[in-house]
């Protein structure tokens, strides 16, 4: 035997099994599968899996390594164990070799570069990847041009031309694109930012977001006054904080932006200070870096991890430990085998080597070992989990160091400071996993689920019922599942209230909605703890929600340590990515 192709064919790869659900066929079909010139599908979705597999494989040096890699990355990948993000499942393999799902762009303040910025994200676009975009260098409106003697038109009009663009660019000819646009609060056009979506029709492209410093929070408690510093140096006026602060709470009740991101919390954790300070986020707000980083996203399936033992699910942690060890290695070989659209994303991608290893199933596997995600005993499990992902990824990453070498800019970072060696400078980031919690069937990312049932279309308008699978099968041991008390949860969008249900099944099962703000953002906490990227989460707030409930979210958000922030308030825009639903009732639309 002379090569892995050899291998793959003699040892019929492709004579696995690969159970899908019809909603992820359909995705992978839509969106995954490689096709030819005619637009036909070319392969299955196990032979993407192969393909995905074989991708990294390659990476190792020798034959027997790479048999042994490839297998162990195909058995995970069919076995629905974890999966990686969408631009690896897309590209892997392929003339595109594009692999980052994150990238991070800051705009410097002359025409040049502002259009040069433009072009590179239309790249990264195009390529299969989003943007988070800091535009804190621009200048305000009215501000003068010293070399046309006239004045600025500040920082939306940017903003709108940025949207418009990436409206035209399909990531990857495949999806819209994603992008978040972030501007310090001590920018004198904040106001402006501040309410740039309160039309909903417009700047559809982008999520909006605030910097906030620890100095603005300690104004705000003291009840003073900041000052709006231009990029170019000078103040240009002083409001007090909490008029800031009252408008911001005010626009994320209305309709969920802008959100907040805590840059000097971020920073804190900045594995790389040597290279940079960090002053933006990914669009999906869990990974946070330096200018010019990205980053490859691979999420483990918790789920797929719990076994069965006389009538009661545990959990597996010696299969979690391989499982860990496994995916770490997997995104070490994808930053080499990437190819991404630009040189300087190359250099610092190879400098630094960070990964955005995560989890998805949380919902799921707390509501399997008996555990409300609202609960204390719920977050003490959590803990506990995430601190055995972090000690066993940097164990991983250790390995690796030993075996290929410190990442390049190790020396002058925070790691050398603590004496760890390690391959990988950023190794935890937990993403959103709209889309592979969806082919794995399994919860999205650390998030509650959203409700019993709700209604996702997708893909051109087809629609597809969602119905929470553990319930039913609670419902089914209490031989209390009959067609009209289903009705009724549809109706209702929970249980909380339906006296079928017992009391225990009830502190169980809570879903987004029933969660009270405070302890949305507590589990957020205590994951973002031993997590050195950043959590991407919503705290779903219930329609009654007032302007000082989001107050009270995002000021709890800063004292528990989140480095970043986002409330959303039911039904505050017309239209909604998820909803309860009944049977009879049409409602919105759940992108994947």
């Amino acid at each position: 035997m002379t090569n892995l192709d050899e291998y793959i064919k003699t040892h019929r790869a492709h004579k696995k099994v690969l159970h899908l659900s019809p909603l992820a066929q359909q995705i992978l079909e839509e969106r995954y599968l490689l096709r030819d010139k005619e637009q036909k599908i070319i392969e299955s979705p196990l032979e993407m899996y192969i393909r995905v597999a074989k991708t990294m494989a390659l990476q190792e040096k020798t034959l027997k390594s790479q048999i042994c890699w490839f297998n162990l990355f195909l058995t995970g990948l069919i076995r629905q164990e974890w999966c990686v993000a969408s631009p690896g499942l897309m590209n892997a393999g392929t003339k595109l070799q594009q692999l980052s799902a994150c990238f991070i762009l800051e705009i410097e303040d002359n025409l040049e570069d502002i259009f040069n910025t433009l072009k590179n994200a239309a790249l990264i676009y195009k390529s299969g990847g989003g943007v988070g975009f800091y535009f804190g260098k621009l200048r305000e409106k009215e501000a003068l041009i010293e070399s046309t003697n006239g004045v600025s038109s500040g920082i939306f009009s940017w903003l709108k031309l940025y949207d418009t663009a990436i409206n035209s660019i399909a990531q990857g000819g495949k999806r819209r694109g994603a992008a978040l646009g972030l501007l310090p609060i001590n920018h004198p056009d904040i106001f402006t930012w501040l309410e740039a979506k309160e039309n909903e029709k417009q700047l559809t492209n982008f999520n909006l977001s605030v910097s906030i410093d620890d100095d603005f929070m300690k104004a705000l408690h003291r009840d003073e006054e900041i000052s709006l510093v231009s990029p170019l140096g000078y103040i240009t006026s002083s409001v007090p904080a909490r008029v800031l602060w009252d408008k911001l709470c005010s626009q994320a009740w209305k309709n969920g932006e802008p959100g907040i991101f805590f840059v000097d919390r971020a920073n804190r954790d900045n594995a790389n200070p040597h290279l940079g300070r960090i002053n933006c986020s990914n669009p999906c707000g869990e990974f946070t870096n330096i200018n010019y980083s990205s980053c490859n996203l691979a999420s483990i399936n918790l789920e797929k991890h719990l076994n069965f033992e006389k009538g009661t699910y545990r959990f597996d942690w010696q299969k979690f430990s391989r499982t860990i060890k496994i995916v770490q290695r997997f995104l070490d070989n994808m930053i080499d085998a990437n190819e991404l659209p630009l040189p300087q994303l190359q250099d610092i991608a190879q400098k630094t080597r960070p990964q955005g290893l995560g989890f998805m199933g949380l919902a799921r596997t707390l509501k399997a070992l008996g555990l409300g995600y609202h609960t204390e005993r719920g977050r003490q499990w959590v803990n506990q989990m995430v601190q055995f992902l972090r000690k066993t990824a940097e164990e991983a990453s250790i390995e690796l160091a030993s075996e290929r070498g410190v990442y390049p800019a190790w020396r002058g970072s925070r790691w050398e400071k603590e004496g760890k060696a390690l391959r990988n400078s950023c190794l935890l980031a937990i993403a959103p996993t709209g889309t592979i919690a969806t082919l794995c069937n399994t919860s999205w990312g650390l998030e509650p689920d959203f409700a019993p049932i709700y209604r996702r279309n997708i893909l051109g308008g087809q629609s597809f019922l969602e119905i929470d699978p553990q319930l039913i099968e609670a419902m089914k041991k209490l031989d209390i599942d009959t067609p009209e008390l289903r009705q009724k949860i549809y109706e209702e969008g929970s249980i909380q209230n339906i006296k079928e249900f017992p009391p225990a099944l009830k502190d169980v099962f809570v879903y987004a909605r029933d969660i009270k703000l405070e302890d949305h953002i507590k589990m957020q906490a205590v994951i973002q703890t031993h997590v050195d990227g950043a959590c991407s989460k919503t705290i779903n707030l219930p329609h009654n929600a007032t302007v000082e409930d989001v107050d009270k979210a995002l000021k709890l958000a800063h004292q528990l340590g989140l480095k970043g922030c986002t409330v959303y308030r039911d039904k505050s825009r017309q239209e909604q990515v998820l909803d309860n639903c009944s049977l009879n009732t049409s409602c919105s639309e759940c992108q994947v």
